[in-house]
């Protein structure tokens, strides 16, 4: 997911911290103001949830605006970058080390805006269909779970098995379905490093502190050569993961050797 989008949600949920944290210091102050009343002891629970919600939306906030910041640099930084020519034994030539902390940018491809175009609409269809059965098989095990569980009926449990479903794969999909879009008639800038692709202005982390890559190989769907990076990160419910597809130009004969480079 474009990093713009993800820190655009951590944003969101730092704001309806705060908003939350609002009337309930206002159910604080009224409940510690009747003192002695047995009520203002409530307060107290009322004020703790206050202090709580109101640092945390605002501790949020301000990791929104550091991330957006690095963000920016960081895509300003590639931009500029020039590709790295160097292959795998440049490490035994007598050069001296570099101790540039930035990563060298190991491709730099482009596209016109047609061919951009034609990838976007394939890599729609690929997520989709993986949406549509992700959808299907979470259907059958939720409507199995319910149905042995619960001892509710087969209608009742597929209906809401599929209604479940669809509500988090349907969000999954819609929020990745403009992922990689850019502006119509604009040429297409992909740069590419070992933790990241950046697509003209937007930033896609596949391996950082949150993120490891998981596998990278090269797929071919509708005639259109594509790199696949696929990375998964930990949630609270366990491990999950996901795709990022990059096309690959007809003109380009070092994709192998970017594979290897990438999972250094």
């Amino acid at each position: 997911m474009d990093e713009k989008v993800r820190t655009q949600g951590q944003m969101v949920m730092g704001i309806i911290c705060l908003a939350i944290s609002i009337p309930m210091g206002f159910l604080a102050a009224g409940a510690l103001l009747s003192y002695p009343d047995p009520i203002w002891f409530v307060g107290l629970l009322f004020a703790a949830s206050f202090f709580l919600l109101f640092i945390s939306g605002l501790l949020k906030i301000l990791e929104v605006r550091r991330k957006e910041k690095e963000n920016a640099e960081t895509i300003r930084d590639m931009q500029a970058a020039h590709v790295s020519q160097r292959m795998a034994n440049d490490t035994t030539r007598n050069e001296s080390p570099n101790t540039s902390t930035e990563l060298p940018v190991l491709a730099t491809w482009k596209f016109s805006s047609q061919e951009w175009k034609n990838f976007v609409g394939t890599e729609r269809n690929l997520k989709l269909r993986e949406s549509i059965l992700l959808i299907v098989l979470s259907t059958v095990v939720i409507a199995w779970f319910i149905h042995s569980s619960e001892d509710e009926s087969w209608t009742f449990s597929i209906v809401f098995g599929l209604m479940f479903s669809s509500l988090i794969f349907g969000i999954k999909f819609f929020l990745s379905r403009h992922a990689t879009s850019v502006s119509a008639d604009r040429e297409v800038v992909v740069r590419i490093d070992r933790e990241k692709v950046l697509i003209n202005d937007k930033l896609f982390y596949f391996r950082n502190s949150e993120r490891s890559l998981e596998e990278v190989k090269i797929e071919v769907k509708n005639g259109i050569k594509m790199l696949e990076l696929r990375y998964g990160w930990k949630t609270r419910y366990g491990n999950t993961n996901d795709s990022l597809f990059v096309p690959i130009p007809v003109e380009s004969s070092d994709v192998e050797t970017l594979i290897q480079q990438i999972r250094q």
